[in-house]
């Protein structure tokens, strides 16, 4: 999951990373970057949608990789 969220675009990543793991509400990330709080709800929608775009790729070579196994 970390190596995912290294993927994101740097201004995506920090956002992400500061309603997430600093768990910080939208209104405050806004305001310590000087952007609305509609900026930083659409940088997380793109965050979560990459994010679980990886997430389906990984896991779809899992599961062909048991299924070779088996």
């Amino acid at each position: 999951l970390h190596q995912a969220i290294e993927t994101l675009p740097p201004r995506c990543r920090l956002i992400f990373q500061m309603v997430r793991e600093q768990q910080l509400p939208y209104r405050d990330v806004a305001e310590v970057l000087n952007i609305t709080p509609k900026t930083v709800e659409i940088q997380m929608g793109i965050a979560l949608k990459k994010l679980s775009q990886l997430v389906r790729v990984l896991s779809e070579g899992v599961l062909l990789l048991i299924s070779l196994i088996l």
